[in-house]
């Protein structure tokens, strides 16, 4: 498995050049005279981003405008960590920014990328751009400093150069913007320097950033600075006295050193503003514009189709987010599309999406700490009516795309999806933009919501002909470029039902996930570990029944992985119908040994994964060790404590394995005949009877409570399981487990984890279509 360790370490100085009154003054406790009495101030920002004093919030320091610290989860090791600072309300004449950078090392397999930002637009941020950036290699020890410049999508600067370096090397970074010129230079520790310089129109004011991206280096004794012409800056006194500016008293009032300490606040929405109400789309637009962090924004009942809402570039912190929310959950509707970019600390809430030819909601470009919770996407054309009419051209519900992270999607209710296209999909960024590499969003947290009928793809001229669109996943994450990316999302206690749309109900297509707690019902297909390594799938709940089922198809799936160092465990499944890809557990062999190599886009086998205590009951398959592909073995895996019972088939399918380690498994049928418990052998193609080395004959005493099957108190599988688990601590319930049972269940204990029913999660507004 890959593991990105991202470390850095900013050291702290802090010396800001503030006072209301008198601008020579200075706002800390020095005794410093901090400059003489020119029209310029140079004010210096530092900080100390330390894994032990590191925050996701947004530090500001005021006085005569804001300078703005981003930590942006810098000490984790998350792909894509960045930094800004910028001031947000100067027109400087002169900008120059600069960073002192020391390269100590490159920590990752990934290049590391660093550089200065400069937003040449204050209306338009985004539109113009200047910056300098440190790219640095890690293969061939080679580092390029790059130069550009955008103007309305025109590149006016785009110039490099190579430079040879040595890990640990001190590098400095300095970029100039000055009178339509511009200077990049870098300094290693030996004095040379390296230059890249330019010229345009109209592009001499901005906000000075720095960021950092990808983040695989170590950072020491970072400095930002900016001269600015103080006389754009405003004050809270407007009009300023020759005697205000002139001072020679170094002294600093009590009254000024309370000016200085509340300059520190955050800059949130005061008293009167917190509560914005709103009664139509107009009203809705102008809340957005000017929020404030700290507001929560009030939607009164209705629908709001004015068009299109972009929340972009908010800044709101986690003791004073942003929230969006309807004023009776379920009764504002909305069916245009919203975007949330570039923004953190923004809930979204109890708001109903609807319609056709939209993707409702969209989170990209960089946003974090996003939450939206109690929403209802329905693919239907009215849902207040109480015959709505399942639509077909709407191509998405929920998107997230262009490096987000920590996002959590909470309570919602996903409903009727009749056409291509996911409930939630996380995109894939190829690095086009300004951004930089590319990459992919990272640490979803989904969980309690409602899944409800996602339909196939069908001949148009029969109904029962399950065509099988490859894209109409319940929920995916990833492409074939991302098998290597660590996401660390979590996919738990959710319910979904009637999730029909094609052979995988979740397609995780990175590594490091947890996909746990959830109840699958009468859905065809499986979760589905398509690319990636180190994924969690346990304590699911897998039921398929003759009762609701739709006119599709009968081929109802479990657990389906490719790639490296899987564990499947604890997962309880019942009735389920798959073969083929779709049987309720299979590792499979694979057309390719590397899927993010040579090969990408392969499906890359299955080696060294665990499946571990699973009990499989009544079902038509059960546990299948290579079938699909005979290119490349599955390997090297291990499918121990697991029970198997009432298999109509066979209760194991081994097909291009090798290397599998079978122990503590048991494999029933109630008929008690030897002769129909059997393990087929697709590679050797014949049929061999089951024997100890796959798993021990013999009835395992399973009875249903009602809900599952559980064991009785004389059941063989108590205390039968090896315990050679670590992770295996509880059983499917939650209990907590002693000597360990084979099978999902511990036999005389209890926890709180039961199969889940529509009433435990989802916002359900709506009308379901039948």
């Amino acid at each position: 498995m890959i593991k990105k360790i991202f470390l850095f370490s900013f050291s702290l100085l802090l010396l800001l050049i503030v006072s209301c009154d008198d601008p020579s003054s200075s706002a800390d406790s020095s005794e410093n005279d901090s400059s003489d009495n020119s029209d310029t101030t140079d004010l210096l920002v530092s900080e100390d981003f330390s894994s032990d004093s590191l925050s996701d919030n947004w530090i500001n320091y005021d006085d005569k405008g804001t300078w703005a610290i981003s930590a942006g989860e810098l000490s984790g090791a998350r792909d894509g960590s960045y930094t800004f600072l910028y001031r947000s309300d100067l027109e400087p004449t002169n900008t120059t920014v600069s960073a002192d950078l020391s390269l100590n090392s490159v920590t990752s397999d990934k290049d590391g990328y660093v550089g200065l930002f400069v937003h040449m637009d204050d209306e338009n941020p985004n539109d113009t751009y200047c910056r300098a950036v440190i790219r640095m290699d890690k293969d061939d020890s080679s580092m390029e400093l790059y130069l550009e410049a955008e103007k309305g999508g025109t590149s006016v600067i785009d110039e490099s150069v190579s430079i040879s370096y040595s890990l640990g090397e001190s590098v400095g970074l300095v970029l100039d913007v000055a009178d339509n010129n511009y200077t990049a230079t870098l300094t290693l520790s030996d004095g040379t320097e390296y230059t890249l310089t330019g010229s345009s129109d109209d592009l001499i004011s901005g906000h000075p950033s720095l960021y950092v991206r990808s983040g695989e280096a170590t950072f020491d004794n970072v400095t930002i600075y900016g001269n600015y012409d103080e006389t754009a800056v405003s004050t809270d006194d407007d009009t300023t006295t020759d005697d205000d500016t002139s001072s020679d008293d170094d002294s600093t009032s009590e009254e000024e050193e309370e000016t200085a300490d509340e300059s520190v606040a955050l800059d949130v929405a005061g008293d009167g503003e917190t509560e914005v109400y709103c009664a139509d789309f107009d009203a809705l637009e102008d809340a957005v514009d000017n929020m404030k962090a700290g507001q929560t924004i009030t939607l009164a009942d209705g629908v709001y189709s004015g068009g299109n809402l972009n929340i972009q570039n908010v800044t709101a912190y986690e003791d004073y987010p942003v929230i969006i929310e309807a004023e009776t959950s379920g009764e504002v509707y909305v069916d245009e599309t919203w975007k949330v970019e570039n923004s953190q600390y923004i809930t979204v809430k109890g708001i109903s999406w609807y319609g056709d030819d939209n993707r409702y909601l969209q989170v990209g470009n960089n946003a974090a700490h996003i939450t939206i919770t109690e929403c209802t996407f329905n693919g239907v054309d009215d849902p207040s009516s109480d015959s709505p009419t399942l639509i077909t051209s709407n191509q998405g519900f929920l998107t997230i795309s262009e490096l987000c992270d920590d996002i959590e999607i909470s309570y919602n209710s996903f409903m009727n999806k009749n056409n291509t296209g996911s409930f939630i999909k996380g995109e894939y960024y190829d690095g086009s933009d300004v951004w930089g590499d590319a990459g992919i969003s990272t640490n979803f947290w989904i969980h309690h919501n409602y899944f409800y009928n996602m339909l196939p793809e069908v001949d148009e001229d029969d109904s029962t002909d399950f065509e099988g669109d490859s894209d109409r996943e319940s929920i995916i994450f990833g492409t074939k470029e991302t098998p290597d990316y660590e996401t660390g999302h979590i996919i738990e206690y959710n319910l979904f039902e009637d999730c029909d749309g094609e052979n995988e109900i979740i397609s995780s297509k990175t590594s490091e996930n947890i996909i746990r707690y959830n109840t699958f019902h009468n859905c065809l297909g499986s979760v589905s570990i398509r690319f990636g390594a180190g994924t969690e799938v346990y304590n699911n709940f897998f039921f398929g029944d003759d009762e609701n089922l739709n006119e599709y198809d009968d081929d109802r799936g479990g657990i389906r992985a490719y790639g490296s160092d899987h564990l499947i465990y604890n997962n309880y499944m019942e009735g389920l119908t798959g073969t083929g890809y779709r049987t309720p557990i299979i590792l499979d062999s694979g057309d390719c040994d590397d899927a993010s190599g040579d090969d990408i886009g392969g499906h890359e086998r299955a080696y060294n994964c665990v499946v571990v205590n699973n009990t499989i009951v009544n079902c038509v398959n059960g546990i299948t060790v290579g079938y699909n592909y005979s290119d490349y073995d599955a390997l090297d895996n291990t499918i121990a404590n697991n029970v198997i019972y009432d298999s109509s088939e066979a209760f194991f399918t081994i097909g291009e394995s090798s290397g599998t380690t079978f122990e503590g498994n048991y494999a029933y049928h109630s008929d008690g005949a030897d002769s129909t418990i059997s393990v087929t052998s697709d590679s050797k193609d014949e049929t061999v009877s089951a024997t100890t080395l796959y798993a021990t004959v013999e009835d395992p005493q399973l009875s249903d409570d009602g809900t599952v099957y559980r064991p009785e108190s004389t059941s063989p599988i108590i205390d039968a399981g090896y315990d050679n688990y670590s992770y295996v601590t509880v059983d499917m319930d939650g209990g907590t487990r002693a000597d360990i049972d084979s099978g999902a269940d511990e036999y005389g204990v209890t926890g709180d984890l039961v199969p889940f029913a529509v009433s435990d999660v989802g916002s359900l507004i709506g009308v379901p279509v039948e």
